[in-house]
């Protein structure tokens, strides 16, 4: 019997693991506070306790089973959950400071993505995305590979998942399923397949007016220069708008970088207009060399289609020459390498600031509009863009002018 005064030591209690294999005491979990703290969004809270994360959520069918430690679950639920609720869809970058970088993509945020404005996070609870997937005849099974994985370790949002449904099914449904680059940047911009295609409607159809005008009578003598242009215009005004828009990684399938420039260039904005978000905050000075190497980026695409777009004019000539004895040939072939590094610098400096400038303007109006009216967003798209390629198709004549290039160039005038 103990002596009076003397008290039993309390028993000694078990360390609790979660399925993984992880202590789950305060050590080793986020406890949180830690979200408020750093100042994540209450939104990071969402969902069942991180250690619900891993488990199974298809109806009986198989799905992919990633250890994850219930500390990083925490972290990378916080983060997952500061992407879709700091500003303007801002998302998840190239690298968030947990472990993990993109493998290529870039930040994820766009012109009122998600929602329209970007402010609704949506919530990771599995029980809830299992029930969306449900309501569409599909489970976890049938998601791309990383979104599955990003579902397992709680990343996956109700918002996003939304998104992906919507637009899984129709025309582009497969490229939704099967281009992860199309589809993260689909995930990220509501608005992004319709700029694509303003952008090509647009870009396409004041350069084939511009054909008409310029050429006139003799467009029929130069369906040639008509055709290589507008092969090579669909690619430059595609770049143009992929370039510049951000896309989410999900971070389950991310690759780790074995270049510090590469890993350096791919925590740069998209463009200098994207914001930051609560996790992920760009300098000054990270704004401005995403204005240099878009521009790099736009200088590299411009030089490469002029190549390639002077190479078909070449060919197409040569074959109409082969089949066709009685052709005259009224114009003088470009000179490649010049044509082709004119092409380039004019998209470095010229293209590369005007879309930037396009890229911050829609964002703004996507912030004033609050998702209250879809319809006039893409009428304000519409608007700059058209306003954009008119001015540059003047800037680009000046320009070749200011080269010696015009006798080259005057067809082009388009950008």
């Amino acid at each position: 019997m103990p002596h009076r005064g003397h008290r039993e030591p309390p028993p000694k209690q078990q360390d609790r693991r979660d399925e993984d294999g992880v202590r789950a005491d305060a050590a080793t979990r986020m406890p949180a506070p830690t979200c408020f703290a750093s100042g994540l969004p209450p939104s990071c809270l969402h969902g069942k306790p991180s250690s619900a994360a891993s488990s199974s959520f298809s109806s009986g069918a198989a799905t992919r089973r990633s250890i994850v430690p219930s500390s990083r679950r925490a972290t990378v639920r916080c983060w997952a959950s500061s992407y879709v609720d700091s500003g303007s869809g801002s998302g998840g970058g190239r690298g968030n400071g947990d472990g993990f970088s993109s493998g290529g993509g870039r930040r994820g945020e766009g012109d009122g993505s998600h929602d329209g404005n970007g402010d609704q996070g949506g919530s990771t609870d599995e029980s809830v995305i299992a029930a969306m997937l449900k309501s569409h005849g599909m489970t976890a099974a049938d998601l791309p590979l990383d979104m599955a994985e990003a579902m397992q370790r709680g990343i996956l949002t109700t918002e996003l998942l939304s998104v992906y449904l919507k637009n899984v099914g129709g025309l582009m449904g497969w490229f939704v399923r099967n281009v992860k680059p199309y589809r993260d940047r689909l995930l990220c911009d509501n608005e992004f397949l319709f700029k694509l295609m303003v952008q090509e409607v647009i870009g396409n159809g004041t350069q084939l007016a511009g054909e008409i005008v310029m050429r006139g009578k003799e467009i029929y003598e130069e369906l040639e220069y008509v055709f290589s242009d507008l092969v090579i215009g669909t690619v430059v005004e595609a770049a143009f708008v992929w370039i510049l828009t951000p896309c989410i990684p999900f971070p389950a399938m991310a690759k780790t970088s074995s270049s510090a420039v590469t890993q350096y260039l791919r925590n740069l904005p998209a463009n200098m207009f994207e914001p930051s978000s609560a996790l992920r905050k760009f300098s000054a000075s990270q704004r401005l060399a995403s204005l240099f190497y878009v521009g790099a980026q736009y200088f590299a695409v411009g030089v490469v289609c002029g190549v390639i777009g002077t190479w078909i004019t070449y060919a197409l000539i040569t074959a109409r020459k082969a089949l066709d004895k009685s052709y005259v040939q009224h114009r003088p072939l470009p000179a490649v390498i010049p044509n082709s590094v004119g092409w380039g610098a004019f998209m470095g400096l010229s293209s590369n600031t005007r879309f930037q400038a396009v890229e911050g303007l829609e964002r703004i109006a996507a912030r004033a509009l609050q998702n209250r009216s879809e319809a006039f967003l893409r009428f304000v798209i519409l608007f700059l863009r058209f306003g954009n390629n008119y001015y540059g198709g003047i800037q680009f004549v000046q320009f070749f002018r200011f080269l010696g290039l015009q006798g080259t160039a005057t067809s082009e005038a388009t950008h």
